[in-house]
């Protein structure tokens, strides 16, 4: 028996190898419509953390969810009785990985317990421009003090919510680099370019700042966050509590450490304008609007007909006026003259 689980689902494995006995077509999560699958070897129980019967409960190291799967025997088509198998799966987020199993014969029934320890799934990525449309997936870059777009997103169940809790620039993958400059401090600016954009899902935040070199003369930039994760339903929790100045420092500590997580992104290169060094920015993919969904070209283009029909119901009343303003012209040149032979 394995387990895993991430910030999105928890899978539980059976090896039919060494327990042939088991029957997927009897088991299940704790909600019964979820069922096994049997791929011929294995059987395999998948579940996002919010669906099959999965609880969700919070202590200062941790947001658990947990579960179980059962197997009952069955010789009736309408009824069950005995309970063959149950195994509580716990999914512990966020710490490194652990795991545990206990084996015991209850009541004709063998119980295991197997419990997963995952990290949440973060990722801080740089976009090509303010739409958040198309995300580099290769280095960055840009000219000094053209900005930089960032976004920090959380996959995960929509109990969750994140806040960047801060970030600083070094010039190397190495968060702890001797050379560091600080970018954003306890969710406040800390460099003065610093700019955060509306979002309206609480597991995205974005912002931006313009792009600087370092003055040892390091032409790459790399960015590094602290992301915070709260419960979403916690109205006092840190991420609902924003920036916070250096006087309110004794509140934010009640917040436990071992929730922020760290994210890093780039290297963003420093480029003179024309200048060809070999390295290709154009690797970029679509990307999610910040309500997780694809943002489609569709939008785009319907954007633009709208932009192209404005400008043509625009052209069309231009040449109105200027159809209109000759014709009143050519009215006033050929009115005829009034002299004294019309009297």
């Amino acid at each position: 028996m394995t387990g895993s689980c991430d910030s999105d689902m928890m899978t539980v494995t059976f090896d039919l190898w060494v327990a042939p006995w088991l029957d997927g077509n009897l088991m299940h999560f704790a909600d019964p419509t979820c069922k096994a699958i049997n791929n011929g070897s294995h059987l395999i129980l998948a579940t996002k953390l919010s669906d099959c019967g999965t609880t969700r409960n919070e202590t200062d190291d941790y947001v658990i969810y947990s579960n179980k799967v059962l197997m009952y025997s069955s010789n009736h088509s309408v009824i069950i009785r005995d309970l063959q198998l149950e195994v509580p799966v716990t999914c512990k987020l966020p710490r490194k990985s652990v795991v545990s199993a206990q084996f015991t014969a209850d009541s004709n029934a063998i119980k295991y317990s197997l419990e997963r320890e995952g990290n949440f799934d973060i990722e801080l990525q740089f976009y090509d421009s303010l739409s958040f449309y198309y995300a580099y997936t290769g280095p960055v870059g840009l000219q000094l003090n053209e900005l930089a777009y960032a976004q920090v997103r959380l996959s995960s169940d929509d109990n969750l919510r994140i806040m960047v809790d801060s970030c600083v620039a070094t010039p190397s993958r190495n968060p702890a680099d001797t050379v560091i400059y600080s970018v954003i401090e306890n969710n406040c600016p800390k460099d003065p370019t610093v700019m955060t954009y509306y979002t309206s899902s609480p597991k995205v935040e974005r912002f931006g700042f313009r792009a600087f070199q370092f003055a040892t003369g390091q032409n790459q930039v790399f960015l590094h966050c602290l992301v915070q994760v709260c419960d979403g339903s916690d109205p006092n929790s840190r991420c609902t509590q924003g920036c916070m100045r250096r006087g309110a420092r004794g509140k934010r500590e009640a917040t436990p450490s071992n929730q922020l997580r760290q994210v890093s992104a780039g290297p963003i290169f420093l480029r003179m304008p024309g200048d060809e060094d070999g390295v290709d920015f154009s690797a970029k993919k679509k990307s999610y609007t910040s309500d997780g969904f694809v943002q489609t070209p569709a939008l785009t283009v319907a954007i633009a007909a709208a932009v192209g029909l404005a400008v043509v119901v625009l052209g069309i009343a231009a040449m109105a006026f200027v159809y209109k303003h000759r014709r009143d012209k050519m009215a006033f040149r050929y009115q005829p003259v009034e002299t004294a032979e019309t009297y």
